[in-house]
């Protein structure tokens, strides 16, 4: 009886959630259908004088983006953008969870570099994308240094809240038994830390990318940023409209690879 109790509410949240999907993928069509039909048959035109230098249309778009996945073009610029955010997303959880950690086991460490990190993380560091593509040049390396930039303090601050959250009992209960440095990192600091960790992951994720683009904005050989830049620069808005939609993919694929860690990590959790 209490197994049919407890799987009934399961059973009826993945009904309302598989109806949200319905709806959303229905307004999504609806909102391209019309904006397509918007566009042939000139409705556009009596709210916005020449609407196709402005808006383009969805089936524009979309040619645009077949010709550059068939001539090679999409996969190379898709890759730029992909690779710094990663490099850069990576580079900054190991120097943020590092300086983390050293905050947290040394209070006066903490309390000498806690104001300067703080004023470092008030700058705007997109402002910092010209002076890192003259330093590190219009390559991928100035875009992931943009991106360190940014994310490195959203793992070092959850590093360090993590650490200072663990129960101080637990580590004296933990040391009391003879437990070694090892396995109090395994059974007390990392079953804290995970979730904090996590947390920093999917926010940084979307910094990072952020930073890339910004980068690609400001110099770059390709890209999704560069491809948005070149339609603006030649007056083309289909081509900033296609690399918006390339974004638009890559913000979905990634969220949809955060929910699946999600759901393991729960699962790593409860066991």
């Amino acid at each position: 009886m209490t197994l049919v109790a407890t799987q009934a509410p399961a059973r009826e949240a993945m009904s309302v959630e598989k109806k949200a999907r319905f709806l959303q993928v229905g307004l999504l069509v609806f909102g391209l259908a019309f904006w397509e039909m918007a566009m042939r048959t000139g409705l556009m035109a009596y709210l916005v004088p020449n609407p196709g230098f402005w808006f383009s249309s969805p089936s524009a778009i979309a040619t645009l983006i077949w010709k550059l996945a068939v001539n090679g073009q999409l996969w190379n610029h898709v890759w730029l953008t992909f690779s710094a955010t990663l490099i850069g997303l990576g580079l900054g959880a190991v120097i943020g969870i590092l300086l983390g950690v050293l905050m947290a086991q040394s209070t006066r460490l903490e309390t000498l570099f806690d104001p300067i990190w703080s004023a470092l993380n008030a700058l705007p560091k997109v402002a910092l994308a010209p002076a890192f593509a003259a330093s590190f040049g219009i390559g991928i390396a100035s875009k992931s240094a943009l991106a360190v930039a940014i994310v490195v303090f959203v793992f070092l601050f959850n590093t360090t809240a993590g650490l200072r959250a663990i129960n101080p009992t637990l580590i004296c209960n933990l040391k009391l038994m003879g437990a070694s440095r090892l396995q109090i990192l395994r059974m007390a600091m990392l079953p804290s830390l995970v979730r904090w960790l996590y947390g920093a992951l999917r926010i940084s994720l979307g910094l990072a990318l952020t930073a890339v683009v910004v980068g690609e904005f400001v110099a770059a050989r390709g890209g999704i940023g560069f491809i948005i830049q070149y339609g603006f620069g030649m007056f083309n808005v289909t081509w900033c409209y296609a690399g918006i939609v390339l974004l638009g993919i890559i913000a979905l694929a990634t969220d949809a690879a955060m929910r699946i860690g999600e759901y393991y990590l729960t699962r790593w959790e409860r066991s």
